[in-house]
């Protein structure tokens, strides 16, 4: 089985000066086998989760899926199915966001030959970015090794300042697994997918996310409207301002002021297709509302 090298050349050079010291072909070598000890110490997927496929109010199917996590290396495998599960094709059936941790799936409507369904689960295998950081500071401990061994020299404070932030991504690693291990993981299996978590996706909130750096003609299962506070009834500045929307409100949608998520019931209400602002609401504010 091919796995992803858990990080590159560029990654180690950040952390030390390899010029005239190692070559590309010493660095690579070195590269794949740390990633081979940090797939054996950590298993096979290093992360991954476990989401089931959903449906929009138009019978439409949802495309963005979250991580669980917004900073990704690289997504390793995707599957589609229950029992049975069909195995996705990167770049045609989906696309990858690694700075924002989402899976978007492709508007194709069939992936691995075969149509969605809202019994299926959607299922990935990814590299947290910690593990990229990870890989590369455990190459410079061990080119740093090789070099103080042919040298016969004591250990360089290089090596020192290198092991004490390998001490510190360990700890990180193992604050992750033991997060993992918790009862509240949903469906938690320790002994076939012990790094798999198991959620429901908040497909609005994908929507948002992916919204903020791709254009909205592509993610064509939801509507967004942006209003002006003038927009609203009542004075500038003031409280319980009212907002029509172009169409009826259900539960579930997204309302931001300025770029910031609101809260339902905290402050707006809902009744209809009319927004009640329980907040402070300025005729210069924008008003996004996603369906």
């Amino acid at each position: 089985m091919v796995v992803t090298l858990l990080c590159g050349t560029t990654d180690v050079k950040r952390h030390i000066d390899t010029t005239g010291r190692w070559t590309g072909t010493v660095i690579m070598d070195r590269i794949n086998a740390e990633t081979d000890w940090i797939y054996q110490d950590c298993g096979y997927p290093l992360a991954g989760f476990q989401s089931p496929v959903e449906k929009d109010e138009n019978e439409k199917f949802y495309r963005n899926y979250f991580c669980g996590e917004s900073k990704i290396y690289n997504v390793d495998r995707v599957y589609v199915g229950t029992a049975t599960k069909r195995e996705l094709e990167g770049g045609i059936d989906y696309t990858v966001s690694t700075t924002k941790g989402m899976i978007i799936l492709t508007s194709g409507g069939s992936y691995a030959g075969a149509d969605l369904n809202t019994s299926d689960y959607l299922t990935c295998w990814y590299v947290p970015r910690v593990f990229k950081e990870y890989c590369a500071l455990r190459v410079v401990r061990g080119l740093l090794e090789e070099s103080d061994i042919a040298t016969g020299e004591n250990t360089s404070s290089n090596l020192n300042l290198i092991e004490r932030k390998i001490k510190r991504v360990e700890d990180r690693i193992r604050e992750r697994i033991a997060l993992g291990n918790m009862e509240d993981n949903r469906d938690y299996d320790s002994l076939y997918e012990p790094a798999i978590k198991k959620f429901n996706q908040n497909f609005l909130m994908n929507n948002m996310l992916v919204d903020h750096t791709t254009s909205t003609a592509t993610i064509p299962f939801q509507d967004k409207v942006t209003y002006a506070g003038s927009a609203c009834t009542g004075a500038d500045g003031d409280v319980n301002r009212t907002l029509t929307h172009v169409k009826v409100l259900t539960t579930g949608n997204l309302v931001l002021v300025n770029g910031l998520v609101l809260t339902e019931n905290v402050d707006y209400t809902v009744s209809g297709a009319v927004i009640t602002f329980l907040i402070n609401i300025s005729n210069t504010d924008s008003i996004t509302v996603y369906t």
